[in-house]
């Protein structure tokens, strides 16, 4: 958190989403592993300072994510994957 001077960090609606979003990202299931005889959603963002991606495969009529990757241009490559 963010607390000088100049700026101070305040707990709102901002924060309630993002211990929602942080929730979401750490509970199960996050990942399952691939079936490698069901096709597979490749879904891509690339920017000026980084790209991501995310490999997802339907099961049970939802999408769940197989891997997925995030790559900052300052930063180090980021990659979370389950595989059998």
């Amino acid at each position: 958190m963010v607390n000088d001077t100049n700026h101070k960090f305040k707990h709102g609606k901002q924060q309630q989403a993002f211990n929602n979003l942080k929730e979401i990202l750490t509970s199960s299931p996050i990942l399952t592993y691939p079936d490698y005889g069901k096709p597979f959603t490749l879904h891509t963002d690339a920017r000026m300072n980084g790209l991501g991606a995310v490999l997802y495969e339907e099961v049970d009529r939802l999408d769940r994510v197989i891997s997925y990757t995030a790559e900052d241009a300052s930063k180090q490559k980021e990659t979370t994957q389950c595989i059998n």
